[in-house]
């Protein structure tokens, strides 16, 4: 085997290829399959179209937001939002959260419940219900309309904007459009019978479904259709080809425009209450037991009780991102293909609690369950063990393809169990190979790896096997010098080490036989070496304590964990797919950006940023097993992963598809100071509104959690500002001035939306603000100046000796309050330090200084402990006071007025020269001195102390990196105790922080 391929117990179908034994491989398989099994059992593993039971199933009721649960209408707006009709009013949801509409004056609505939602040709959505409730929204303003008489059970506005009424009792009634918004009085064209449901074909043509019977309605003349086959018509809809479908009291049909066909033998006699065609040509109906789908050859599902809302079906919808709504009248439901598929006994899984998965060959794979294996294929499983199998059934821990040379077979897989040892799977035979009565330690094995040259390792719960090609047997434990006899997993690296992950850390064994351990416990001390990652440069090792990332040239060890975002500790599983990596939990499977994670070890980034999947991703469990290997794979482009209810496995691909759908962003709310304002029309606010606060959204009702944003308010900030997943932004004290606030979204790693949502706002000034006045002010204090200026020549020539010296005393009067402007622009007025101006113009001068004479300088940063306190236990008084109290120490205490200055609230920043050692015993003799110091002038008994970040310019081209190191040290002086000075050094590979003021005098090493 070639040198430059890692042998991982994970990589099998890779290492496959590189043996060149995939074909014939396959061959053997594929035979095996045709010889033990029928053929309609074979055919199990052909993909099959999506059934409804596949569908990822949603549900919404009055406890998530909905005001009833009866969802009599759904309708999809032209911005993106989804709204929904109920008997308590009309309810606008963004992915998240419901906004209800009753009714009101603003709405117009005559009664809450809502029975209709109809977005027409004109963008406008009509909302119609009980006591002939009716009103539009359009552009975000209401427009009521008289009511009907009744029940409204449908509306429809023709191409000349007439209106069209389907009411209760009543039948159908036209509405003129007179302009203007305004409608003429009803004209009833069917009277006497219930009116449900409207359907235009072409301009001239409609069809209405009544109590009677269907009717059509040419230029305005009303016929019914007869038919014998059914009376009540309770829904009507068009499929694809333009033909009508019928919901009626007796079944399902379709009219082509000369005769009525029925749809299904085996809904007849039963009331259907709707029936609608999605974009794949199923037939979705509401009948007595629920939703069910037909497929176009006619083939009935129904969706299982025990999923969804088993209630009357009222409504349905298809949105624009490829889900199904579904209303009931015990509340709202949703089906949708969620990225997750997981197979499951009812798609062949012997057996649900799935340990360990590996690719055979590229179409198929063999997982390891409670009962035994499977061989999957796509989405379908069947059993892989003959009925003629020695073995028949086993509680698998591993697997691992066979890779020996001598191996007479190409398909052989070493399969370890729970008590039976180790066996070995082969063309649906499943046979003994290696268990405690001939030489394994123990019955229970987790990890197995096979090598080109003939050795097996078996990692078992009592050791680590190594049975070799020539027949003898190595036994590894704690005696021999691993960390642990529980091995759980197993590696082997280019240069033939192999890397043993136990429940007690990690170690490897050299091609000798030689032991070498690794001390991790200075980095978070992991215990358990769920799996172990093979890559160029590093090796990484997924934890009970987060991931752990090992340079091979360097030897440093990096935790990536709860310290860098990850919200959970354990990870099992670490999967490789091109830029991507995927974890495995016991809380759903995590992606990652690999560059990412490599720049949060190397320090370059703080957080790491993932995308989780869990149940709402169709996960049946959000449990991914790892406490043996392999227990996650890709095979044929797919992640597959061993789960506590099967095998779980995604298309990545279909996550980037969900990912690049145009996400519609609205901008929700908009408030001047606490009041509300329109996102429609004028946006005006009023002189000395001091904050502005704006909420959005992202109309994304698939992965809405994992949508993130980013703002930028013009005329204020050109630059983007990154919001995270935050939906709110506030700015406080804006100018007077015309601004606009943009708005995009992306998922994570993605691109931002090219069209992002945008509102613009006027800030009003005060009437002294306005530019007219200014002007007017500039040219009044211009005159006044000019008519002083006359003034005084006129003096002049009436007294130039006495001007002159008028002159003079006003000239130095001048220079004197100058000069004494500039002082205070560069003093603080409470303590009469120099102030952060002052010091940033004296420190730049001073590091340049230094940087020529190749001296140090030293920069410390000075914090009271607990001022909070000060203020909150005395009062806002004491805290000046204390300040002031520091502040005249540190004067004391520095020559050069401008080395020592009030940086801000209770911090200061000194500035010194020198050597370390004379610097570090200067300051913090300096910290003792407050902290021995009483201050009973400010109150009886009262002790100050402060923190001291210090550091100084070593390697430094820079001031920024100066101020940070330093407040990075006094952050650590603040999390080490307070009352202590830290010093960062700056060193040429890396940053270390040693603290100071503890006894003995001596620097000790803190990590970063």
């Amino acid at each position: 085997m070639s040198s430059n391929h890692e042998i991982r117990i994970k990589r099998h179908l890779g290492t496959m290829r590189n043996l060149g034994i995939v074909h014939n491989g396959f061959v053997v398989l594929i035979l095996w399959l045709t010889l033990s099994y029928p053929s309609f059992v074979f055919a199990k593993l052909v993909e099959a179209p999506t059934h409804i039971a596949d569908y990822f199933i949603d549900t919404w009721t009055t406890s998530d937001g909905l005001p009833h649960n009866s969802i009599n209408a759904i309708a999809q707006t032209q911005d993106g939002y989804l709204w929904f009709g109920t008997w308590e009013g009309a309810s606008r949801y963004n992915g998240k959260s419901f906004t209800n509409f009753l009714r009101s004056p603003q709405t117009g609505m005559s009664d809450s419940g809502t029975n209709v939602l109809k977005r027409d040709r004109f963008n406008r959505l009509w909302v119609a219900g009980t006591r002939g409730s009716l009103t539009y929204l359009q552009l975000g303003r209401w427009h009521p309309q008289p009511p009907a008489n009744n029940l409204i059970h449908d509306v429809y506005t023709d191409q000349h904007q007439g209106l069209w009424l389907a009411v209760e009792d009543s039948g159908l009634a036209f509405r003129r459009y007179l302009g203007s918004g305004k409608y003429s009085h009803d004209q009833w064209l069917i009277q006497g019978v219930t009116a449900y449901q409207i359907v235009a074909m072409g301009e001239q043509l409609l069809y209405v479904a009544t109590s009677k019977g269907l009717y059509q309605i040419k230029r305005h003349q009303p016929q019914l259709i007869h038919s014998y086959q059914f009376q009540k018509i309770h829904y009507l809809t068009k499929d694809h080809q333009g033909n009508l479908l019928l919901a009626t009291d007796n079944g399902i049909w379709r009219y082509d425009g000369k005769a009525f066909t029925s749809l299904s033998e085996a809904l007849k006699g039963q009331s259907i209450s709707l029936i609608e065609q999605d974009c794949l040509f199923h037939y979705w109906i509401g009948t007595e037991q629920g939703i069910a789908r037909m497929s176009p050859a006619g083939t009935l599902e129904y969706l299982e009780h025990n999923k969804g809302l088993d209630n009357k079906v009222l409504s349905w919808y298809a949105d624009d991102q490829g889900s199904i709504w579904v209303g009931t009248n015990g509340g709202l439901m949703r089906l949708r293909q969620a990225p997750f598929v997981t197979i499951s006994p009812s798609q062949g899984l012997i057996g649900s609690y799935t340990r360990a998965v590996i690719a055979m060959t590229p179409d198929h794979l063999l997982a390891g369950t409670n009962r035994g294996l499977s061989l999957v294929m796509g989405t379908q499983a069947v059993n892989a063990i003959s009925q003629y199998s020695p073995i028949k059934h086993a509680s698998v821990l591993s697997l691992s393809l066979d890779y020996r040379q001598d191996s007479p077979s190409l398909n052989k897989v070493f399969v370890g169990t729970s008590r039976q040892g180790l066996l070995i799977w082969q063309a649906g035979q499943l046979s003994p190979y290696l268990s405690i009565d001939n030489g394994l330690p123990d019955n229970e094995v987790h990890s197995l790896l096979s090598q080109a040259n003939g050795d097996l390792w078996v990692g078992t719960a009592e050791g680590l096997l190594l049975s070799q090609a020539n027949g003898e047997k190595v036994l590894y434990d704690t005696h021999s010098g691993l960390p642990s006899n529980f091995i759980i997993s197993l590696a082997e690296d280019s240069q033939g080490n192999i890397w043993v992950g136990t429940g007690n850390g990690v170690a490897t064994i050299s091609p000798q036989g030689q032991i070498e351990t690794f001390d991790l416990r200075d980095h978070e001390d992991p215990r358990y070496i769920f799996d172990i990652d093979i890559d160029i440069d590093y090796l990484w090792f997924t934890t009970d304590r987060g991931i752990v990332r090992y340079d091979r040239e360097s030897g440093h060890l990096v935790m990536v964990g709860r310290n860098k975002g990850f919200p959970i500790d354990k990870f099992f599983q670490f999967v490789h797919q091109r830029d991507n990596i995927w974890l495995t939990s016991n809380r759903g499977i995590w992606k990652l950006n690999y560059q990412q994670l490599n720049q949060v070890a190397d320090g370059q980034d703080e957080t790491i940023k993932f995308e989780h999947f869990d149940k709402n991703d169709g996960l049946s469990s959000s449990q991914s097993n790892g406490g043996s290997n392999p227990a996650a794979t890709f095979s044929q482009g797919r992640l597959y992963v061993a789960t506590a209810q099967g095998v779980a496995t995604v298309n990545p691909l279909d996550i980037d598809k969900q990912h690049s759908m145009m996400t519609p962003i609205v901008i929700e709310n908009l408030h001047f100071d606490n009041q509300s304002v329109s996102t429609q029309g004028d946006r005006i606010a009023n002189p000395g509104t001091s904050r502005v606060s704006i909420q959005y959204a992202g109309l994304s009702y698939v992965m809405a959690d994992g949508l993130e944003y980013r703002t930028r308010l013009e005329n204020f900030n050109q630059q983007w500002t990154f919001r995270g997943k935050q939906t709110v932004v506030e700015y406080t004290n804006l100018p007077p001035g015309q601004y606009q606030f943009l708005v995009s979204t992306r998922f994570p790693y993605g691109e931002w939306s090219n069209t992002p949502a945008a509102i613009s706002f006027t800030i009003l000034p005060f009437w002294w603000q306005k530019s007219w006045v200014q002007a007017l002010l500039i040219l009044s204090m211009v005159s006044l100046v000019i008519g002083i200026i006359l003034l005084r020549v006129r003096q002049l020539k009436l007294n130039q000796k006495k001007l002159a010296r008028l002159v003079t005393e006003k000239t130095q009067e001048l220079q004197r309050q100058a000069k004494r402007f500039e002082q205070l622009s560069h003093e603080d007025s409470l303590t009469g330090l120099a102030n952060r101006r002052a010091f940033n113009q004296h420190i730049k001068a001073q590091f340049q200084a230094c940087q020529q004479s190749h001296e140090l300088l030293h920069l410390a940063i000075v914090d009271i402990d607990f001022f909070k306190k000060i203020n909150d236990n005395y009062s806002h008084l004491h805290g000046d006071q204390a300040i002031t109290s520091v502040a005249t120490i540190l004067r004391h205490h520095f020559d050069d007025p401008l080395a020592v200055a009030r940086w801000g609230g209770e911090e200061f920043t000194l500035l010194l020269k020198g050597n370390r050692k004379e610097v570090d015993q200067y300051v913090d003799q300096l910290r003792q001195t407050i902290a021995d110091k009483h201050f009973d002038h400010i109150a009886p008994g009262m002790r100050l102390t402060v923190s001291i970040g210090l550091c100084d310019s070593y390697s430094l081209f820079e001031i920024e990196p100066l101020f940070r190191l330093a407040d990075e040290a006094l952050l650590k002086a603040k999390e080490g105790g307070r009352n202590r000075t830290i010093r960062a050094v700056n060193s040429a590979t890396n940053e270390d922080i040693y603290w100071l003021g503890v006894n003995p005098f001596e620097p000790q090493k803190i990590e970063t």
